[in-house]
């Protein structure tokens, strides 16, 4: 039952029951009243949110520019950039340098 406020009352038979205990039931009640208003709340939110980005997806899909793809003159070669051996020795010295000494971030 409601009451003029809106809460909603839940009648308690008064066999062996205390005042406290009436007390507490309908906390308990209002609990999970208010637990189930929650979560339906937020279960709306979410479902309104994946239809939403579904929504999006097709928009974007739909009126983005296709993908542009380079010519292929244009792309470098990996067998044009040739990397001489003491770029390669430096960079193994840099490397060996770096990863023996300990780390900073990192705490034992």
């Amino acid at each position: 039952m409601r009451s003029h406020s809106g809460a909603i009352h839940i009648a308690v038979p008064n066999i062996g029951v205390t005042e406290e205990s009436r007390v507490l039931s309908a906390l308990f009640y209002s609990g999970l009243e208010l637990m189930l208003v929650g979560m339906s709340t937020v279960f709306a939110f979410l479902s309104v949110l994946v239809v939403a980005m579904h929504v999006m997806a097709k928009v974007v899909h739909r009126f983005a520019p296709a993908e542009v793809v380079a010519p292929a003159s244009s792309v470098a070669k990996a067998s044009d950039a040739a990397v001489s051996a003491e770029e390669v020795a430096a960079i193994s010295m840099a490397l060996s340098a770096h990863l023996a000494r300990p780390s900073e971030h990192i705490k034992p």
